[in-house]
């Protein structure tokens, strides 16, 4: 099994919604992942990277999952990079809750911001348990 979609989509006000039901779609019974919460993190990282996104640039959604391995990508052209820090006692929901939300269902993840503001994560699917 091999999985991959590519969206492109212009930075509006659907555009999370959008790739939130993509990626539903697209993973529900193909991938060993809780779905509902995968495709929350999608429309969370579309969200925080329209943002922070140079304005009127579209955002670019990758997903791909092959047997073992399940990577989201969210980029868009430049903006300023989300904090990696999770956030203080007390703190408001903002993309430090976004990022701990990750954190939590990830192996990986991670922030870049080279000419494209990108977060990515990736989950390793021979240790996922599925509730």
């Amino acid at each position: 099994m091999a999985l991959f979609m590519h969206l492109r989509l212009r930075g509006e006000e659907q555009a999370p919604a959008i790739a939130r039901r993509a990626a539903a779609a697209l993973l529900r019974g193909a991938v060993p992942v809780d779905v509902e919460m995968v495709s929350l993190l999608v429309n969370e990282l579309v969200v925080r990277v329209l943002q922070r996104a140079a304005p009127d640039r579209p955002v670019d959604v990758r997903l791909e999952a092959t047997p073992t391995l399940l990577r989201v990508n969210v980029a868009a052209a430049n903006g300023e990079a989300t904090s990696a820090e999770p956030p203080a006692a007390g703190g408001t929901l903002n993309a430090g809750w976004t990022l701990l939300m990750i954190d939590r269902v990830a192996h990986r993840w991670g922030v870049e911001d080279d000419r494209a503001l990108r977060v990515w994560f990736e989950v390793d699917l021979d240790s996922v348990e599925v509730p």
